[in-house]
């Protein structure tokens, strides 16, 4: 992100100035307070402003000198960026194993390669029980390792993660953070939002921090008193 400015229903400024990178091997997290931005600064990279009226005004979003901002969503995901949305977004009426047959067969992995990463996600999101259970039948946090698993099944370069390890239990969380999930991670450009009740456990989970930006944004207050400043932390770790 290169200094963008994001507005909704072409008058209101949510954004303002925001500028942030991701380096491969690398964890770029974005921190701050409820409505300070985070999720709309995911949006504006995946495409998906559109879909809430919602556009990038100025400055520009590039991977890897493409521009994405002029992209459709299922543009940008061809070039190989995956989101994991905040709630569990799996299909509740699949079993775990048809979830991670669907998403892997949506990125071209079939036959014993789908077999091989099938495998590796159940052992991974400890799910080995419940791979025939339907979703609906699980526990939220048994829905939230098998949403982190699925996004990682292709092993995509770039991962967006929005709070990913909500409602999931530690050792889960840990499971996820140090365990089989984390070296694949090191290997990509990940980029993860949460509120700021999580810094400490994003430095004791994935890495040490190298540094801690912030920039100023703007949203409106929604109360008709016009603009209110706000900050979202671009925390560096790894």
């Amino acid at each position: 992100l290169n200094n963008i400015e994001v507005v909704y229903d072409g008058v209101i400024l949510v954004l303002k100035g925001v500028s942030v990178s991701a380096e491969e091997g690398r964890i770029t997290a974005l921190l701050g307070a409820n409505g300070a931005g985070k999720t709309t600064t995911l949006k504006a990279i995946s495409g998906l402003l559109h879909a809430e009226r919602g556009e990038v005004t100025k400055g520009t979003v590039e991977l890897d000198g493409d521009r994405l901002d002029r992209l459709l969503p299922h543009e940008v995901v061809r070039r190989g960026i995956c989101q994991v949305f905040e709630g569990r977004r799996v299909f509740e009426n699949l079993t775990v194993e048809e979830n991670l047959r669907f998403w892997g067969g949506a990125y071209s992995l079939f036959g014993s390669r789908m077999a091989e990463r099938e495998e590796w996600a159940i052992a991974t999101a400890g799910l080995a029980r419940h791979r025939r259970s339907l979703v609906r039948s699980l526990a939220g946090g048994f829905r939230q390792r098998l949403a982190l698993v699925a996004a990682l099944l292709h092993e995509p370069p770039i991962v967006f993660l929005d709070e990913p390890t909500g409602g999931v239990d530690p050792e889960a969380r840990r499971r996820f953070c140090c365990g089989r999930v984390s070296p694949r991670l090191r290997r990509r450009r990940l980029v993860r939002r949460s509120g700021y009740g999580e810094p400490g456990g994003l430095r004791g989970e994935l890495c040490r921090p190298s540094g801690i930006h912030t920039v100023n944004r703007v949203s409106h207050d929604g109360g008709g008193r016009g603009e209110c400043q706000q900050r979202l932390c671009i925390y560096r770790l790894g």
